[in-house]
């Protein structure tokens, strides 16, 4: 049962060797939520956060990637409905934050600092704190930025994300790079 695997390597995920249904039943552990009670934000906007992570909870899991296909969604921190550009609002976005880059040299990594920005801001608009604080508090609550294929954006554990054994997946920066140039990354990983 793909509930019971402990998901290890990639970058030093899982350190706490937890089942797959554990993370999911509980995404934030406590002493990741304990680090976020000693963070130096203000006092309403930690409360709110607090609050999403008691209702960021699932029975269910996430099935086997197929064909590069993965859904996360039953185990995406609540609340958020973040849309993605499409492939011409990306290119005008590349294009003014990276003038001298062609169409040619578009690459994931152009596509994830666009997609991570949008994210750290909906995160911090939510919660009423500065983009930086958002990325720093994603990080600390070992959370990744997933780019749905579909478009959008989820955050969901880490430890459960990076797992490519079972989740390796080519999502919304494949696709747009695909479009962009014709180049394609092996998944959304590397």
């Amino acid at each position: 049962m793909i509930g019971k695997i402990v998901p290890y390597g990639n970058g030093g995920i899982n350190n706490e060797k937890r089942t797959i249904i554990d993370i999911c039943l509980n995404p934030i552990p406590q002493h990741l939520q304990d680090k976020l009670e000693r963070k130096r934000i203000n006092k309403l906007s930690k409360q709110y956060i607090l609050e999403d992570i008691s209702h960021f909870s699932s029975t269910s899991f996430p099935q086997k990637a197929i064909n590069g296909h993965v859904d996360f969604s039953m185990i995406a921190w609540p609340g958020f409905d973040i849309k993605l550009p499409n492939v011409d609002s990306l290119i005008s976005i590349i294009s003014n934050k990276w003038s001298a880059v062609s169409y040619d040299n578009v690459c994931a990594w152009h596509i994830r600092q666009t997609t991570y920005s949008i994210g750290r801001k909906a995160f911090a608009e939510r919660y009423n704190i500065k983009e930086t604080q958002a990325g720093s508090i994603i990080g600390l609550l070992d959370l990744a930025i997933h780019e749905t294929d579909d478009e959008r954006i989820e955050f969901v554990p880490n430890n459960i994300h990076r797992f490519k054994q079972l989740y390796a997946h080519k999502g919304y920066v494949s696709k747009m790079l695909k479009l962009i140039n014709g180049k394609e990354v092996a998944d959304e990983d590397d």
